[in-house]
């Protein structure tokens, strides 16, 4: 499990000894598990998106892109594609090996909650405006 605090701390933890496994260091408003477990990306609190090997601890990457704090992110489900949306009314799609953006979809409105279908062909959002829109998935 990960957690990011208003200490500005991002933690690991393991869950059945209930104790935190590592402290990653600065703050995030967004995290999100690679399906597979050993990826974990943030947000941060400066727009950007760390990859974090889990592992390791270590950072493997970061990406930058949106002009607004970062509120969601999810992993398509075969875990080659992340969505991040924020409150600069977009939705990106990154590739998780690559790092290159696929895509950006701009909004009418602040970006709440990401969910992918079960088959990754569509790409839902939960909206600041109390809409939610279907996308293409990638």
């Amino acid at each position: 499990m990960a957690t990011g605090g208003s200490d500005g701390s991002l933690c690991l933890w393991d869950v059945e000894q209930r104790s935190e496994v590592a402290n990653l260091g600065g703050g995030t408003t967004a995290l999100a598990f690679h399906p597979s477990g050993d990826r974990l990306v943030a947000a941060t609190l400066d727009r950007t998106l760390v990859v974090w090997d889990v592992d390791s601890q270590e950072m493997i990457a970061e990406w930058n892109g949106h002009d607004g704090s970062i509120t969601c992110m999810a992993f398509s489900p075969d875990g080659t594609v992340l969505a991040s949306g924020s409150d600069d009314r977009t939705v990106r799609l990154w590739n998780l090996h690559t790092g290159a953006e696929i895509a950006v979809k701009e909004l009418d409105t602040q970006v709440k909650a990401l969910c992918y279908s079960p088959d990754g062909r569509h790409l839902f959002t939960g909206n600041g405006n109390s809409t939610c829109y279907k996308m293409r998935g990638r």
